[in-house]
């Protein structure tokens, strides 16, 4: 015989709680400041993250537009498009090379002196 516990749904029963709240409305008031707080900080982070990367995204979008699937090798070379933008934002005036994204080359900027 297997004896089976009875699990309430997360949100309960048809999705409406109606248990009374264990805590005051000022504290309902502060999860949902702290929350909205999170939400919009990722919020804000992600959006910033996909602006800054924003030709590594569309060139692996163009690339799954043309291929369907992106393989190993591809992610791996979109990865060092993406350490290579991170260094030359850590070190703009160092570099004399720029990353040409997604083709794991470099190209020389045409008004710098090219390092022998």
């Amino acid at each position: 015989m297997v004896y089976e516990e009875e699990r309430q749904s997360f949100l309960g029963e048809a999705g409406l709680s109606l248990r009374e709240r264990s805590f005051s409305e000022e504290t309902a008031r502060e999860i949902d400041r702290a929350v909205r707080s999170i939400v919009g900080t990722a919020f804000e982070r992600a959006v910033a993250l996909l602006t800054e990367q924003r030709d590594v995204l569309e060139t692996a979008a163009a690339e799954l537009l043309e291929k369907e699937t992106l393989n190993e090798p591809d992610l791996q070379r979109l990865r060092e498009a993406l350490k290579a933008q991170a260094s030359l934002r850590a070190h703009p005036a160092s570099e004399s090379a720029q990353a040409v994204v997604g083709t794991g080359q470099t190209e020389t900027a045409p008004d710098l002196p090219v390092p022998m």
